[in-house]
C-alpha cells in the first residue's frame, strides 16, 4: 500500500494536466514507493515529469493508474489517501469530509510503459532567471504551426540565446549558457508559468540523445528534442539605427494603458488599434464606423524622430506592455518594431497605416493624467493627420530588415523643470489614488474572511453541540 497526502494528489495533477493538454491517448501516472522516497511520474506524454518526495518513504512497490483518476481523490488538506493494487485494479481510499470513500480503478500494465528517460550524467547550474525566460518565450511561440516549427523553443548552445516566435512577434533572450553547443527544438509549454513548480532553488539543465531534462526543485521535466524547421530569424529585426521614431513610453503611462487595454471597443473580431506619434502620443480605436473614436492620451510618453502613425493588433501592444519594455524603435508603418534591453529583443509587426479619422466624428479622449478613468471626455474637435488616407494592406508577417539613414532629431514634449515638478506630482497622485483603493478592497476582503470564519466556527460548535446531544 502507498499512503500519501490528498493535497500532493492536487499538487501534482496541477501539473500533469498541463504536460499532458492535447495528449492522443489518456496519460498513465505511476506511483513507486522505495526507500529514498516516493516517485510520481507521468507517463504518455510529450514532457515527462516526475516529483520525487524525500518525506514519504515505503517499501519497494509499483503501482499505475490513469490521469484522470487523480481527480476523484485529490484534495487541499493532508488527509490521506491510500493506494493498493488489488486483482488488475488500484484501489483507492480516502475521507471526505469525515465520510470514508473507497473506489477502484483499472490498473495500468507497467510493462506496457514506454521506457522512462534517464536523467543525464551531466546537470549544469542555471541562473535563476532561466525559469522565466522560459515562461516569456512560450508566450511568444504559436500554439499550432504547420511550415515551420514555431510552436517549439530554440534553445542556442552556441550563443546561449532562448528563440521564439509566432509569425507575428519575434522574441530572443539573451546571455544564457546551456551545456551544448548546437541548436535544438524543444515544446513551448505552459508548465514554465506553473507556480507549483518551485524555483528558488535554482534550476539544473542537462542533455540526452533524445531529451532536454530541466530539475527544479522536487520536480524533474524531460522535454523531447523536437525536429523540424525553425526560420532564420537572425536577419529579420532591424538594426538599431536604422528606425526613423523611438517612441518613450512612461512607466506610469504603460501601466495605465495595460489596465485599459482590454476594455477598448472593439470591431467584431478585430482587434487592431492605431497608434499615433504625432502632436500627442495617443492610442485610437473606433468601434464601427458610424460610432464615435476612442482616444487614449499618453500625456507622460514622449518621442523623437519623424512623426508617424500605424495599427497594430492590442495583444501584441499587450506584449510589449507585459514584458516591461519602456521604448519601441519603428522604422515605418511597414517594417518590424524593435523593444530591447541589455538581454531581451521582441520585435513585433505593424499593420500599415491607419485611415484618418474623418471630420467631425465624436472623439471620446481619455487622458492618463485623469484621475478616474470610467468618465471619458467628450469632444468632436478634429486632430490634424499626419498623412492622406490610405488603404489598410492584408495583415503582413514579420519580414527581413529594410536598410535606411539613420534618423534626425526631433523631440515632442519636452517640459521645462516647473513643468516636470508638476507632472511628477500629478504622477505620484495617481499612485497613491491606486494605493488607496487597493487598501479599500484588502480591507473589504479581510472583513468578508474574518465574517465567514466565525460563522464556521459557530457551525463547528453547533454540530458539536447535536454530536453530544445524540
Amino acid at each position: 500500500m502507498i499512503q500519501l497526502p490528498r493535497s500532493l494528489v492536487r499538487h501534482v495533477r496541477t501539473v500533469f494536466r498541463r504536460l499532458a493538454k492535447g495528449a492522443p491517448r489518456q496519460p498513465a501516472v505511476v506511483f513507486h514507493a522505495a526507500n529514498d522516497g516516493l516517485r510520481i511520474r507521468l507517463h504518455h506524454a510529450d514532457i515527462q515529469a516526475e516529483h520525487h518526495s524525500n518525506e514519504i518513504r515505503g517499501r519497494d512497490e509499483c503501482l499505475a493508474l490513469s490521469l484522470q483518476a487523480l481527480a476523484d481523490f485529490e484534495g487541499r488538506g493532508d488527509q490521506p489517501v491510500n493506494l493498493e493494487a488489488a486483482a488488475k485494479q488500484v484501489v483507492a481510499r480516502w475521507h471526505d469530509r469525515d465520510l470514508p470513500q473507497v473506489k477502484a480503478y483499472p490498473a495500468v500494465e507497467l510493462k506496457d510503459l514506454p521506457k522512462y528517460p534517464a536523467v543525464p550524467g551531466e546537470m549544469a547550474e542555471q541562473e535563476a532567471g532561466l525559469w522565466k525566460a522560459l515562461a516569456d518565450a512560450s508566450r511568444s511561440a504559436a500554439p499550432d504551426a504547420i511550415r515551420y516549427a514555431l510552436k517549439n523553443l530554440q534553445l542556442r548552445g552556441d550563443t546561449g540565446d532562448i528563440v521564439a516566435t509566432d509569425g507575428k512577434q519575434l522574441l530572443v533572450q539573451s546571455g544564457f549558457r546551456f551545456p551544448w553547443t548546437d541548436r535544438l527544438l524543444i515544446p513551448a509549454s505552459t508548465v514554465f508559468g506553473c507556480k507549483e513548480i518551485a524555483t528558488n532553488e535554482g534550476v539544473r539543465l542537462g542533455r540526452s540523445k533524445n531529451h532536454v531534462t530541466l530539475q527544479a526543485g522536487d520536480w524533474t521535466l524531460h522535454f523531447p528534442v523536437e525536429d523540424g524547421r525553425f526560420p532564420n530569424v537572425d536577419t529579420v529585426l532591424p538594426a538599431r539605427i536604422s528606425a526613423k521614431t523611438s517612441w518613450k513610453l512612461d512607466p506610469v503611462d504603460a501601466g495605465f494603458l495595460a489596465r485599459v487595454l482590454a476594455r477598448l471597443p472593439a470591431k467584431d473580431e478585430d482587434h487592431l488599434l492605431a497608434v499615433d506619434l504625432g502632436e500627442q502620443v495617443c492610442v485610437r480605436v473606433r468601434a464601427d464606423d458610424s460610432g464615435p473614436v476612442t482616444e487614449v492620451v499618453l500625456a507622460r510618453s514622449t518621442f523623437t524622430g519623424r512623426q508617424v502613425r500605424f495599427q497594430i493588433d492590442r495583444n501584441l501592444l499587450g506584449r510589449i506592455l507585459e514584458l516591461g519594455f519602456y521604448e519601441v524603435h519603428i522604422v515605418d508603418a511597414q517594417t518590424p518594431m524593435v523593444c530591447e534591453d541589455s538581454r531581451r529583443r521582441l520585435g513585433c509587426m505593424p499593420l500599415g497605416k491607419p485611415a484618418d479619422v474623418p471630420a467631425g466624428v465624436e472623439v471620446l479622449r481619455i487622458a492618463s493624467t485623469d484621475e478616474a478613468v470610467p468618465t471619458p471626455a467628450y469632444s468632436t474637435e478634429r486632430k490634424p493627420t499626419l498623412t492622406k488616407h490610405s488603404q489598410v494592406p492584408e495583415k503582413p508577417t514579420l519580414t527581413a530588415a529594410l536598410s535606411s539613414q539613420p534618423a534626425g532629431v526631433h523631440r515632442t514634449g519636452n517640459l521645462t523643470s516647473e513643468g516636470s515638478l508638476i507632472e511628477e506630482a500629478e504622477a505620484l497622485r495617481v499612485a497613491l489614488r491606486d494605493a488607496y483603493v487597493r487598501a479599500g478592497q484588502l480591507v473589504q476582503l479581510t472583513r468578508r474572511q474574518k465574517k465567514q470564519t466565525r460563522f464556521f466556527r459557530e457551525a463547528i460548535a453547533s454540530l458539536k453541540q447535536l454530536e453530544d446531544a445524540g
